[in-house]
């Protein structure tokens, strides 16, 4: 994990799990083709059911789909072409979906079946509920934001910082310069839905005025503090409750501007 992780910011991992129910599946297949002869959705014998934001893994009854094309829908939705599909949903009820299949021969098949999406016993939080790595750079505020006393372990500085912008108590680490990051995680899911900003992460930007100098010269400058960072964002694939998994960049809004340095 810490050659993997090097820049300034990290946001945490994402946690998924399911639980499988009741389940309604019909099928079509083409012509000839008694229903189940080709491809199938592997269920439990119970059907399916998840928790709203968290994720539902549904797989085929093949184990090769290799010149398969699938296509895993929801109405007019295109969710996966994957051989498995990662199902979430932000919204609670019955949930009919669709794997529509063509067959290497061009036959195709149609399986549908329902997914029960339910509502969390316990109202999920939007704000971090676990800090799982602090590791700050050399810099301004180190071992101050929060402060590192003699004898503190990891797990006492991971407690710390999660004191200070755990829960939404809205309090500033302090990263250090180049290389130093934290990596926090929720108690849910986040649902990436296209076109709305899924999360965010406060830093500690402003703008200052120079306009109280004396100097004539120095009345019209702007300064501040930009103070960038990096985030990363991951899913709990392998359901182990820690961020081992493959981590993705977050486009900021330099990414594509001329002169970018990517993996500075």
């Amino acid at each position: 994990m810490k050659t993997k992780i090097r820049h300034r910011f990290l946001l945490g991992f994402l946690l998924s799990g399911a639980v499988f129910s009741a389940c309604e599946e019909t099928g079509t297949d083409g012509p000839g083709l008694p229903v189940g002869a080709l491809i199938d959705v592997l269920r439990p014998a119970d059907g399916f059911k998840v928790e709203r934001c968290r994720v539902l893994n549904v797989r085929t009854t093949l184990t090769d789909t290799t010149g398969w094309k699938l296509r895993w829908t929801l109405g007019d939705s295109l969710l996966s072409t994957a051989d498995t599909l990662r199902f979430i949903s932000l919204t609670s009820g019955e949930k009919t979906l669709s794997l529509h299949a063509v067959a290497p021969d061009s036959r195709s098949i149609t399986r549908n079946f329902t997914v029960d999406v339910l509502s969390e016993p316990t109202p999920y939080t939007p704000y971090v509920t676990a800090v799982h790595d602090f590791r700050p750079a050399p810099g301004q505020f180190v071992n101050e934001m929060p402060r590192y006393d003699d004898g503190d372990t990891q797990q006492t500085m991971n407690e710390k910082v999660f004191a200070s912008i755990g829960a939404g108590r809205g309090g500033v680490v302090s990263l250090g310069a180049w290389g130093g990051y934290v990596v926090v995680g929720f108690d849910h899911t986040i649902v990436n839905l296209p076109g709305a900003s899924d999360f965010r992460v406060l830093g500690n930007t402003f703008l200052s005025s120079a306009s109280g100098s004396s100097s004539a010269s120095d009345a019209d400058m702007v300064g501040g503090n930009s103070e960038p960072g990096i985030i990363y964002v991951a899913l709990d694939e392998n359901g182990n409750g820690l961020p081992d998994d493959p981590w993705y960049e977050i486009a900021g809004s330099a990414y594509t501007a001329p002169g970018f340095t990517p993996h500075y």
